[in-house]
């Protein structure tokens, strides 16, 4: 395909693009109301973009409001190229912004991969545009989306050499491998986007293409290189060198073992946590594609019928390694080693599966066009549906109950982060003790430490997947008396950690309590120890029966709370 055809045909590129972009303006319209995944995303990453942007120009190795002064690899932002973005505008606009960077970007990348690799501009628009509405975690930036931005850099590398394209500037598709890089994560997608260019290079060389291969290296080492500038600390902490050279919690991890047969059914049928989506009727139209195409029709070489067989059993193939990597004789060999040989998930090289299954879909429905008219509009039909499966699984029915004024059970940014209850709460304690929120610290109960955190109080609390394991041990002296009455949160906490939350045993699992007539009840807190590590005030969403017998005393006559308030805000002293 001549370079210059891809933007021939503007117009299906034009509305793809348009229907991407025009998805802000729910956003933007509903504004603080605006309902967003809260999972790994308003609980933990957003608070890496936010504190790093805080911090930009500080020069400190820590946070100081994080866990006590935590290192910063303990909260490391997926993707530094949106850093700026915190910096310049209120957390809220700048993930706005982010978010439709994020998708478009998502969008021109499926679509220049798709033309690139000869499909129709119609399809290769449509494919785009289900690829953007993909419901992947947007805080993470291109670690998803920029699978196939990347892909198709490098098939135009590979051309530098050779065709049409010899001696023409390569500048822009550097340009281009390090930007992916800086708007994705090392650790989420990069080890899988290394890898896939790896292969990549040794196929290339096996078949003898020593130019393309050469140029795959180049774009490989380009990659490689930003990608370990970008996460320097982190990679001095693996080394036990510099500020973050502490022994990680991850350590402690325990890992359990999964059948292998189920293991591999999820892996390759519907994919990792945040990158996977159901993708069996695409994979089963895949095979009709190739039985038709191959045994029927007995075009076993058709081009665009290799490329389907490819990708598909690459797609197994990774689904096999994923499950491997989980079944009990390779946990337990895990489990008796430390550092990246535990921890590591290999089951993320998933995170590059979701674009592979869309090319793989583009192929079948183009070659069922040349082939079958019916099999390539129930390929169509799959396309769809997928777009539809996407729209659902992301919260696009719940922001529309918001516009409609019905009641969503999920919680928009301003009822989540609550600025409104903890600005009361900060105005509280500093006209009852003269205190300033830079001069005490605080845990939350019944509340994600996020939103403490968010509105600039120092928390001992926090959620994080790389934090001191020595910090730890010593915020589980304050829990430790609820961890001992149930034995789930006990195991989430010590065979995994990453929230480093007060747990309480009689809601297991919940973290945040809605405003009502719940109380906590022979809730029980070893303010001894909070009080060693420095905490000051904890803030409840419910009340605590028997608080004073705990070594807290209720500051709040009556709890902070506002007609529109998620939370309703207890505070208590630590005596």
């Amino acid at each position: 395909m001549r370079e210059k055809t891809v933007f021939e045909s503007k117009k299906w590129f034009l509305l793809g693009l348009g229907l991407t972009l025009a998805s802000a303006l729910v956003f933007v319209f509903l504004g603080g109301r605006s309902i967003f995944v809260n999972h790994d995303q308003m609980d933990g990453e957003m608070l890496c973009y936010i504190l790093a942007a805080r911090h930009m120009f500080d020069g400190s190795a820590v946070y100081p409001e994080f866990m006590n002064g935590m290192a910063k690899t303990a909260l490391t932002p997926p993707a530094l190229l949106f850093v700026p973005l915190f910096r310049v505008f209120s957390p809220l606009t700048a993930f706005i912004i982010m978010r439709y960077i994020v998708m478009a970007f998502g969008y021109v990348g499926m679509y220049l991969l798709l033309v690139k690799r000869g499909s129709r501009t119609l399809t290769a628009a449509g494919i785009a545009l289900i690829f953007a509405y993909a419901p992947f975690i947007h805080v993470y930036g291109f670690s998803m989306y920029g699978v196939p931005m990347l892909a198709y850099t490098f098939l135009c590398l590979e051309d530098r050499g050779v065709g049409v394209l010899k001696g023409k500037s390569s500048i822009k598709y550097f340009a281009l491998i390090i930007l992916t890089a800086l708007g994705s994560s090392l650790v989420l997608s990069g080890f899988a986007m290394l890898a896939a260019a790896g292969i990549h290079f040794i196929f290339l060389l096996c078949k003898r293409e020593k130019t393309r291969a050469s140029w795959t290296f180049f774009g490989g080492a380009v990659l490689f290189i930003t990608y370990i500038l970008c996460n320097l600390s982190f990679v001095k902490q693996l080394l036990g060198i510099g500020a973050g050279g502490y022994k990680s919690h991850k350590d402690e991890v325990v890992l359990v073992a999964k059948p292998f047969l189920d293991s591999f059914a999820n892996a390759f049928l519907v994919g990792a946590e945040h990158s996977g989506f159901e993708r069996t009727l695409i994979l089963l139209m895949a095979v009709i594609a190739a039985i038709y195409v191959g045994v029927i029709k007995k075009e076993g070489r058709n081009v665009k019928l290799i490329a389907i067989r490819r990708t598909f059993f690459a797609l197994l193939f990774m689904a096999i390694i994923a499950a491997l990597y989980e079944c009990e004789p390779v946990v337990n060999l895990r489990m008796s080693a430390t550092g990246p040989l535990r921890w590591f998930q290999v089951s993320r090289i998933d995170w590059i599966a979701p674009a592979m299954a869309l090319v793989m879909l583009t192929d079948t429905i183009e070659l069922l066009l040349e082939k079958n008219r019916i099999l390539a509009v129930a390929s169509a039909l799959v396309a769809a549906l997928t777009f539809a499966l996407f729209i659902h699984a992301d919260t696009w029915k719940d922001n529309a109950k918001v516009i409609l004024s019905r009641d969503s059970a999920l919680l928009s940014w301003d009822e989540y982060y609550a600025t409104d209850v903890f600005d009361e709460a900060a105005k509280f304690i500093e006209d009852t003790t003269g205190e300033k929120k830079e001069d005490y610290k605080c845990v939350s109960l019944g509340i994600s430490p996020a939103a403490a955190l968010y509105n600039g109080f120092k928390c001992l609390d926090g959620y994080s997947n790389n934090y001191d394991v020595e910090y730890k041990h010593e915020f589980r002296k304050i829990i430790a008396p609820e961890l001992a009455k149930n034995d789930y949160i006990r195991a989430y906490f010590d065979e995994w950690g990453n929230r480093c939350y007060l747990y309480a045993a009689q809601i297991p699992g919940y973290f945040t309590v809605e405003k009502s007539g719940f109380y906590f009840a022979d809730y029980e807190i070893d303010s001894e120890a909070l009080k060693n590590l420095g905490g000051k005030y904890l803030f409840s969403a419910a009340y605590i029966e028997g608080a004073e017998d705990e070594g807290l005393t209720l500051l709040t006559d009556e709890p902070i709370e506002t007609d529109t308030s998620y939370y309703k805000l207890y505070i208590y002293q630590v005596n």
